[in-house]
């Protein structure tokens, strides 16, 4: 593992994978240093996608093929009396004290290195849980729903080192019920009833659900609202502004400022968010 990766072989592919009988199938390449959010709501099957890819479930239809180790992160009862610090030593007796510091620091637990881990709050406890993944060297790395539960300080850090894993080469699956964390990622798998609705990019989701939203101010709104007529699914007018539907609305803001010169004062393009993308689309 790391910068001068020579293999660009999938880390992971599924061939019409699925984990229900029912709906579509997937057929997905995770390429080296891939990152994806696993989205859906509570009990659409992230847990049990999550489990198919690591092995320790059988996908329903389809075959999932690994080239490299996976790792899914397991929740701790948080009973132990170990430290964090025991725990990152005794993961791998090779592990350097610089990666050893590296992954309790990104996870907002060196300060409380030698504190027991039966003792720390619970979003501290699910920190720890991530220990393994952040010093290990598997090819793929798996979360369920981890993230969910760090602190906004905690989750910046912790998102910071799995990038940088990723730039090294490592793949990661993170499942969440955050929007704005799945858009972060760059990358969704959408669930929904143990079925995959959406994979790919997400700016394809919006772009592919949702259109953009332009507010226009100008002088002549009647001159402005014929201009924009062939291009526009919704017009509405508040005030002196223009309330404006468009599929691009980039391209049509754009072509308002250029040819509206002298009667569009401004012009604001709202993208649609990743969270109503979602809800729309499930």
């Amino acid at each position: 593992q790391g910068a001068g990766l020579v293999s660009k072989a999938p880390v992971l592919r599924l061939e019409k994978f699925a984990i229900t009988t029912e709906g579509s199938m997937l057929d997905l390449e995770v390429e080296p240093g891939d990152i994806y959010a696993l989205i859906g709501t509570a009990g659409c099957g992230k847990s049990t996608f999550l489990e198919t890819v690591a092995g320790e479930e059988r996908p329903a239809c389809g075959t999932v093929y690994l080239t490299g180790d996976a790792l899914l992160a397991e929740y701790g009862d948080g009973r132990t009396r170990q430290t964090p610090l025991g725990m990152a030593k005794s993961i791998s007796k090779r592990m350097s004290r610089d990666r050893i510091a590296f992954t309790l620091s990104a996870l907002g637990l060196w300060d409380d290195r030698e504190q027991q881990i039966g003792k720390l709050p619970p979003s501290m406890i699910v920190a720890c849980d991530l220990i393994p993944l952040l010093a290990s060297d598997c090819e793929l790395l798996l979360i369920d729903g981890h993230l969910d539960y760090l602190d906004p300080w905690t989750l910046d850090t912790t998102l910071e080192a799995m990038f940088q894993l990723a730039e090294e080469g490592t793949s990661l699956l993170i499942g969440t019920q955050r929007p704005d964390l799945a858009e972060r990622l760059g990358n969704l798998i959408v669930l929904h009833e143990g079925q995959v609705k959406f994979a790919g990019p997400t700016e394809e989701l919006v772009k592919g659900l949702e259109p953009s939203e332009l507010v226009m101010e100008a002088d002549d709104l009647s001159t402005v609202q014929s201009m924009v007529q062939p291009f526009a699914l919704n017009i509405r007018t508040r005030g002196r502004k223009l309330y404006i539907q468009a599929e691009d609305g980039q391209q049509v803001a754009a072509r308002l400022l250029t040819h509206g010169y002298g009667r569009v004062k401004s012009v604001v393009v709202r993208e649609p968010s990743v969270e109503e993308a979602l809800l729309r689309l499930l």
